[in-house]
């Protein structure tokens, strides 16, 4: 008597899908290995799949009711599983309220001075990352940026939202004697 093993499929819907309220696409990437290689996406909410949810990357189009309830949980089910039972993994769509960032007023000091960044972020996560396009800075307190290095008489400060909404600011660098001045702490 031979007995003959398969490995019990393995599925992954992806991690969960923050999106916009309003939008109303979700990308999906599921997969699937081991004891299957196809799948079928279903829905615990009315929306569709577009172009079909046999795909593990699909499109998931939210419904009126899935955007009014803020949250819909999609399923990914193994299919083509052999002698093996079907394996699912799910993964929960978030409608959150479109952030709003603010990276306060434009600054203008010297260049061997720290300039003291007080942004706000509202709606959406409610947190935000400060990152520059030219110059260099380095982050001393929460909000608060100590310039190291100008490469450039102008520095643009950006403030973004986890969800990718920037809002600029441009911070005025003065620069003495034509020469790049730079920030120490002496020991």
């Amino acid at each position: 008597m031979n007995i003959t093993i398969t490995p019990s499929p393995y599925v992954d819907a992806g991690p969960d899908i923050f999106i916009c309220y309003g939008d109303t696409v979700a990308n999906l990437n599921g997969y699937i290995s081991a004891g299957a290689s196809t799948g079928e996406w279903t829905t615990l909410g009315s929306g569709y799949f577009s172009p079909s949810s046999s795909l593990l990357s699909t499109d998931y189009i939210l419904s009126p009711a899935d955007t009014t309830a803020g949250t819909v949980t999609l399923v990914l089910t193994s299919t083509n599983n052999g002698n093996c039972f079907p394996i699912t993994d799910t993964l929960v769509i978030s409608a959150t309220t479109v952030p709003t960032v603010n990276a306060g007023p434009d600054q203008t000091i010297c260049g061997n001075m720290i300039a003291n960044l007080s942004g706000i972020v509202t709606n959406g996560s409610g947190t935000g990352v400060w990152s520059t396009t030219n110059g260099f800075i380095s982050l001393s307190f929460a909000g608060i940026f100590i310039v190291l290095s100008i490469i450039a008489k102008y520095i643009t400060m950006i403030l973004s939202e986890l969800q990718n909404r920037p809002d600029y600011i441009v911070k005025s660098i003065e620069r003495i004697n034509n020469y790049t001045t730079s920030q120490r702490n002496e020991t």
